[in-house]
């Protein structure tokens, strides 16, 4: 992932104004309506002293120290920008500001992030107070060509996640789906799970494109809908330090997601399918709060059971 985009959405893409006003022309190209976002000092949404913009898809929105459509609305070279889906809220991408007198941002298909390259998942960080981090940021990974379904993906924890004195030993079971996907009636599963219509206009998103659907697809929305078989999985851990032991387990959500509009209610969320995507990630948080991936802090024995 960008590591611009993973500073902007952890809060650690501050503004850092310098020089004149410059003229900046923001175009969305994408299928989407988009939210910008200027960012603050700290690196949070400036929300207060600069109101978010709105760009409509296929349109452009610009900023000009000449004519200004707020008296704040003014950018300098240095400032941050964040974008977001306008209806799911889900991250798009970044950018900073530049010397350039007069610059435009591109927001196109290529700037969105590839499936499961979602930069890291949230970690604990106590120095600042943050002892259970919550689930990550919605990041956009492929439209289809009508703007109608919007995929996206995001780490969350699971319940899974325990903390462990010393000395202290624990088992968790809990259930991995897996499986084929379906090669019949695939787009008719689809169309039902998110209460599509048949006329809805699937561009890149086609479930009848391809007999078997592949999340690799480079910036497509393709979605696999599988019929699942379950095993079991025991995991043992054993804290065998002399302090606590923490234990998160991060899954990556993949999710679908249907727009509609109306007269009445404007834009909104009409369906959504998500996937549970494997294998879970482990990270542990021991002695001296050393954040370490995979249980590699304590001791842990993996049983399948069929």
């Amino acid at each position: 992932m960008n590591p611009l985009y993973v500073k902007a959405m952890y809060g650690k893409l501050p503004s850092v104004p310098k020089g004149n006003p410059v003229t900046v022309t923001v175009k969305n190209n994408l299928t989407v309506d988009v939210m910008g976002f200027k960012l603050d000092q700290y690196g949070m949404r400036d929300i207060l002293f600069f109101p978010p913009f709105w760009i409509q898809a296929g349109t452009s929105f610009e900023f000009s120290p000449q004519k200004p459509r707020i008296s704040q609305w003014v950018l300098h070279p240095g400032d941050a920008l964040l974008f977001t889906e306008m209806v799911t809220g889900a991250f798009i991408s970044a950018a900073v500001v530049s010397d350039e007198v007069n610059q435009t941002i591109q927001l196109t298909q290529s700037v969105l992030c590839d499936p499961n390259d979602i930069g890291p998942f949230p970690r604990p960080n106590p120095e600042i107070g943050i002892i259970v981090p919550t689930n990550g940021p919605r990041v956009v990974v492929g439209l289809n060509a009508g703007g109608k379904l919007v995929r996206s993906q995001y780490w969350q924890r699971s319940a899974d996640s325990i903390t462990l004195k010393p000395g202290m030993k624990r088992t968790i079971e809990h259930t991995v789906r897996s499986g084929k996907t379906q090669t019949s009636s695939t787009q008719d599963t689809f169309e039902a799970a998110v209460n599509l219509s048949a006329n809805v206009g699937w561009g890149v998103v086609s479930a009848s494109a391809s007999a078997d659907l592949s999340y690799s697809s480079l910036k497509s929305s393709s979605f696999t809908i599988s019929q699942r078989s379950t095993y079991t999985v025991v995991d043992i851990f054993e804290n065998i330090f002399n302090e606590p032991m923490t234990i998160f387990v991060w899954q990556l959500i993949d999710e679908l997601v249907s727009i509609d509009w109306s007269k009445d209610k404007g834009y909104f969320v009409k369906g959504t399918v998500s996937n549970v995507l494997t294998p879970a990630i482990v990270c542990t948080v021991g002695p001296k709060k050393e954040i370490k991936i995979g249980y590699t802090a304590g001791k842990m024995v993996r049983v399948e059971k069929g």
